[in-house]
């Protein structure tokens, strides 16, 4: 029969660190990050529209995908300063390869339009000169401001 994880009232899920209770855990990092392309908005890119890359990574390894680090996390949470990382959690090592593979192809995917983006954005540096904030091309301009914690003192 099913196997029933503690009592749920009714099989509802529990509080979060409960049920990810004696799960594997890895850390992926993104080895990019947000300062070197400030108009890239890198941790919306790796989530996809409304999360969509994030639930499906979750829905086909039967892993839970976390982001974490600088530019995700409110500043004096707990790894807020680490270096962008994908947090994957999962039931056992089949789920957790099968997790671990889909966040690399995910990563290398956003990867690539990264370093486009900031190739451009580094070009378009070098060759603007005069005022201290020169009026940013249309590519750069961001669809969605950051929230509050997420900006970057001038």
């Amino acid at each position: 029969g099913p196997m029933m994880m503690g009592g749920g009232g009714g099989g509802g899920p529990g509080g979060l660190a409960g049920s990810l209770k004696g799960w594997l855990q890895e850390r992926i990092y993104l080895e990019m990050d947000v300062e070197s392309a400030p108009y890239y908005n890198l941790v919306e890119k790796v989530k996809g529209p409304g999360v969509s890359y994030i639930r499906y990574v979750e829905a086909e390894s039967n892993c839970r995908v976390f982001i974490n680090g600088r530019g995700v996390m409110l500043k004096n949470a707990p790894g807020a300063d680490d270096a962008l990382n994908i947090h994957v959690r999962a039931p056992n090592e089949a789920c957790m390869a099968e997790g671990v593979r889909l966040v690399r192809s995910l990563i290398e995917t956003v990867r690539a339009d990264y370093l486009r983006h900031k190739e451009e954005y580094h070009r378009f540096l070098a060759a603007s000169s005069g005022p201290a904030h020169p009026h940013h091309p249309q590519q750069f301009q961001q669809p969605h401001p950051y929230p509050q914690h997420m900006q970057h003192a001038p």
